[in-house]
């Protein structure tokens, strides 16, 4: 299975920009999983490793399969550090539910909650 290499730069107020080879796949404060969604909804197969670097950097800071990033993000509370977490989405009732897991069996929700 290849792997897919994110190259991340900032763009101002806490956004990075996210790039696959040379095209810009989002904008977001949490650029490896917001781009993990992206290829996703692309039809990415959910097991393909993802990893991202920043510009100018050739250290991985993070990597982890499609499926697995793009059910996170990262929360940071007023009393704990940034943490990895689970995202949540906001289903056709207006409540917010866990992100679906990606395997085939997944049940389809709603829009995913804007970062």
């Amino acid at each position: 299975m290849p792997t897919l290499h994110l190259v991340v730069s900032p763009v101002g107020r806490g956004k990075y920009a996210a790039h696959l080879n040379d095209r810009e796949m989002c904008r977001s404060p949490t650029p490896f999983f917001a781009a993990a969604r992206v290829l996703l909804a692309q039809g990415f197969d959910p097991a393909t490793l993802l990893t991202m670097r920043h510009e100018g950097s050739a250290i991985i800071s993070i990597r982890a399969t499609i499926g697995q990033a793009a059910g996170r993000t990262v929360h940071e509370g007023d009393k704990d550090s940034a943490r990895i977490v689970r995202l949540k989405t906001v289903a056709a009732n207006g409540l917010f539910t866990e992100f679906p897991d990606p395997r085939p069996q997944t049940a389809k929700v709603g829009p995913v909650v804007a970062e």
